[in-house]
Order: structure tokens, then C-alpha cells, then sequence
């Protein structure tokens, strides 16, 4: 049986801490949040791997160094509102609830809007919410957003989402 606490510090400690990522509070949430609840069953034991890892329709999750570091760059602060574009089931999502006051997570596959609610309920996360929609278009009904991550690689980022930037935000 795997010891998911001790996974969770093997984390932060090798992949996180050892990657420049130096915020407190960004690493709190690291070292807290239950990452293998965020992965299929079948991968739970690898959940604290430094690789993205398939959540199902084609959707990956970040590897948790890179994720530290985007999140890191991105200075999210207590009182900003952020966006999570290809949030999956929620993890990104999940780590901005405990640095900001409100995320919203987007994602356009049903079954993993379903599963990250599931999973923001399971976790008493009460100021975020993940909805369905296309991905390119964010979500404009709590924009403008002081942060948004987007969860994945792009070849160019949509006007959509820079439009729903705040003055001062970070993409």
C-alpha cells in the first residue's frame, strides 16, 4: 500500500523545493493537497511522479515541478480571482483555492468537470467551482482575473482569455 503522505513529501521536497520554488504558501499547498485524488484510480500510485499523468479524455495533468513554477511565476495573492483554463479534475484548481480568494476552472469534458467538483466537494473547497465551456473562450461571467493558467500547452494564447485579463494580471 502506498503511503501517500510520505509521496506528497517526497514531492514537495525533491521535485518542488529543489526547482527554485521558494513560496511558502504555494508549498503549503503542495505538501496538503491530495494529488491521487485528482488521477484515476489505476494511477494513484504513481500520482507523485514528476510526469503529467493521463486524467482521461485525452486531458493530462501538469507535473507537479512545472506546475510549481507556472504558479510561482504567476504571483497569485490573497483578494486576486483566477482562472484555470484546462483545469482537468481540478488539481491546478485546487492548489490556486488555498493562494487567492476565488478560482474558476474551466474544462470542456464533461466527465472531468463532473470529477473535479466531485473532488473540490470531497475537499470542502468552497471558493472554487469548475464549469463546462470551450476553453478558448475562459469564462466571462467573474473575469476580469488577477491570474490565469492556463493548464497545458498552447500555440498561441486565445485574445478571449487576454481580454479577461485585470489590468496588472498574469497570464
Amino acid at each position: 500500500m502506498v503511503d501517500y503522505a510520505l509521496a506528497r513529501l517526497n514531492m514537495v521536497e525533491s521535485q518542488i523545493r529543489t526547482n527554485k520554488v521558494t513560496d511558502p504558501a504555494l508549498i503549503n499547498a503542495f505538501d496538503t493537497i491530495p494529488r491521487e485524488l485528482f488521477v484515476p484510480k489505476s494511477k494513484r500510485g504513481i500520482a507523485y511522479v514528476d510526469e503529467a499523468l493521463e486524467v482521461g479524455a485525452g486531458r493530462y495533468m501538469l507535473e507537479p515541478m512545472v506546475l510549481a513554477r507556472l504558479l510561482q511565476a504567476a504571483l497569485p495573492k490573497p483578494g486576486d480571482v483566477a482562472l484555470d483554463v484546462a483545469c482537468g479534475t481540478g488539481y491546478a484548481t485546487v492548489v490556486l483555492s488555498k493562494l487567492v480568494s476565488v478560482v474558476v476552472g474551466v474544462e470542456e469534458e464533461q466527465s472531468l468537470v463532473d470529477s473535479g467538483n466531485a473532488n473540490l466537494e470531497a475537499l470542502a473547497i468552497d471558493n472554487a467551482a469548475i464549469v463546462n465551456g470551450p476553453l478558448a473562450q475562459g469564462y466571462g461571467k467573474q473575469a476580469p482575473y488577477d491570474v490565469i493558467l492556463i493548464d497545458g500547452g498552447v500555440e498561441t494564447v486565445p485574445q478571449k482569455l487576454f481580454d479577461e485579463l485585470a489590468d496588472g494580471g498574469r497570464l
